[in-house]
């Protein structure tokens, strides 16, 4: 009886740790849309549109530009994401030629598909306007 006990309670041990949560489902991006950085909204494609949390993806900007991998940090009712570096510049957002700090810290998906990122001018990522 004993024996019977604990095979029972290790499947439901393995049951709960099985059990499906948001972390199980993948999460589906669209893939055209549009992301806001600053005041500008640049249309954006996406290479893989069912991503886990910890995957990573790329998003392609239309405007001869391309934030680089970002990774998914955790999901909520909104999907956080974090870029990691930014190989190009934003001729429209700065205008001045200089050099510039520049980071998309974090963004989410609206209720419409839309990513959604901050600018933050006091990040380490150094963005030279020619």
């Amino acid at each position: 009886m004993k024996k019977n006990l604990i095979i029972y309670l290790m499947f439901l041990t393995l049951i709960s740790l099985y059990s499906c949560d948001d972390n199980d489902n993948p999460i589906v991006i669209p893939t055209i849309g549009n992301v806001t950085v600053g005041n500008e909204t640049i249309e954006y494609k996406i290479e893989n549109t069912s991503l886990f949390v910890g995957d990573t993806f790329r998003i392609y900007l239309s405007k001869n530009t391309s934030l680089d991998t970002g990774v998914i940090l955790y999901l909520n009712d909104d999907v956080m994401v974090e870029i990691k570096s930014f190989p190009y510049t934003f001729e429209k957002i700065m205008s001045t030629a200089g050099k510039y700090k520049l980071t998309v810290s974090a963004g989410f998906i609206d209720e419409y598909g839309n990513i959604k990122v901050s600018v933050d001018s006091s990040s380490n990522y150094d963005i030279e306007v020619q």
